[in-house]
C-alpha cells in the first residue's frame, strides 16, 4: 500500500501508517505488514468459504499531535481453483433389473455435485469396475446408467 502525505518531509505529520478497519475483514484474514505496508493474508483464502470476497476499508494516519486520517475501500474477489472433488449426492445406489431387458433402458440416474464454479465444477461419470460383460453403459455427462444390447441372463450369475 503506498501512501502520500503532503506535509513537510521527515516530520511526524508526514510519516504515516496503514491499518485495516474491522468491518469487512472477516475472520481477520488480512493484515498490514508494519514494515512494508503490504496487504497480506493471515490464512488460506477459499472461494467456497468466502464466495462474496471481501470489502476492506483501509485507513492511513499520520503521526501528528492531532493525527489526520483518510480511508480507502478495497474490493477483493477470489478466483476459484479446482480444490473440491465432485461428490455423489447419495452414498449408496441400489437398483434391481430384470433379465432379458431391451437395450437403452434407464436403470439408474446418478447425481453428483462439485462445490467449485465454472469449468472447475465440471465433471464426468465413468464406470471403473464391475462391468466387464458390458451389460451397462453410462452417459458420462448426464449420469444415466443404461442397459446395452448385451443380454442379462440371471442363470449366468449362479
Amino acid at each position: 500500500i503506498q501512501t502520500f502525505d503532503g506535509d513537510q518531509v521527515n516530520t511526524a505529520n508526514s510519516m504515516t501508517f496503514v491499518t485495516i478497519l474491522p468491518d469487512g475483514n472477516t475472520d481477520s484474514i488480512f493484515a498490514i505488514n508494519s514494515q512494508s505496508s503490504a496487504l497480506i493474508t493471515t490464512q488460506l483464502l477459499d472461494r467456497e468459504r468466502y464466495p462474496d470476497g471481501f470489502q476492506l476499508t483501509l485507513q492511513v494516519s499520520d503521526y501528528g499531535a492531532t493525527p489526520l486520517t483518510s480511508t480507502q475501500n478495497v474490493l477483493i474477489s477470489l478466483i476459484d481453483i479446482n480444490d473440491n472433488p465432485p461428490t455423489f449426492r447419495s452414498a449408496f445406489y441400489l437398483e434391481t433389473v430384470s433379465e432379458n431387458l431391451a437395450a437403452s433402458l434407464l436403470v439408474l440416474q446418478l447425481d453428483a455435485t462439485d462445490n467449485d464454479t465454472g469449468v472447475n465444477a465440471e465433471f464426468y461419470f465413468y464406470i471403473v469396475s464391475g462391468n466387464d460383460a458390458q451389460y451397462f453403459s453410462l452417459n458420462s455427462v448426464t449420469g444415466e446408467l443404461l442397459t446395452t444390447d448385451t443380454t442379462i441372463d440371471r442363470e449366468t450369475f449362479d
